[in-house]
């Protein structure tokens, strides 16, 4: 049997279909690719967004360890100002223990002077030395005891201000990185 040439009327009709399909294929690429545009594009947003968020928690984390540090030295130098005040408070305390000590002879001194007193000029004389005596010691005492406290304010205090110095540099490092 010999084969017969085909037909062009069914080449015709076998290239419709194809072309009908292509131009469907043609269609859906059309739709598709911006939906795969826009996919691609909200991927990379999230990426960059996770990549921020990254940042960001190390960034936090960062800055907590920092504030732990600082708040550790900041325990180290009040321990430091606690065992400075407990020994400028024992300090003081002796100094004026030493003072009360001081004027208490001076008084049983003037006690005795006192009852010496045969005369009337003798009473005036030791009323005038213990006037002389109490206005000398008030300020005698008074400026050793303000200079004490003073100079344990100065000592108990100084820690704490280095330390604020260092602190505040801390925290400017670590809010800058």
């Amino acid at each position: 049997m010999p084969q017969q040439p085909k037909k062009p009327a069914d080449t015709k009709a076998k290239q419709k279909p194809s072309s009908a399909a292509s131009k469907i294929s043609e269609s859906v690429i059309k739709l598709v690719e911006p939906a795969r545009k826009m996919q691609e594009k909200t991927f990379e947003m999230g990426r960059k967004n996770v990549e921020q968020i990254r940042d960001a928690a190390d960034s936090i984390s960062h800055v907590a360890a920092e504030c732990r540090d600082i708040c550790s030295g900041n325990v180290d130098s009040l321990v430091e100002v606690g065992a400075l005040a407990s020994h400028n408070l024992h300090n003081i305390s002796s100094e004026m223990k030493d003072t009360s000590n001081r004027v208490m002879q001076e008084y049983t001194e003037l006690m005795k002077d006192a009852m010496a007193c045969r005369t009337i000029d003798d009473m005036v004389e030791v009323q005038n030395k213990a006037v002389r005596r109490m206005s000398s010691n008030y300020f005698d005492m008074t400026n050793k005891l303000c200079g004490v406290f003073f100079d344990s304010c100065s000592e108990a205090i100084a820690p704490l201000r280095e330390r604020s110095i260092v602190a505040s540099k801390q925290i400017h490092k670590a809010m800058s990185a």
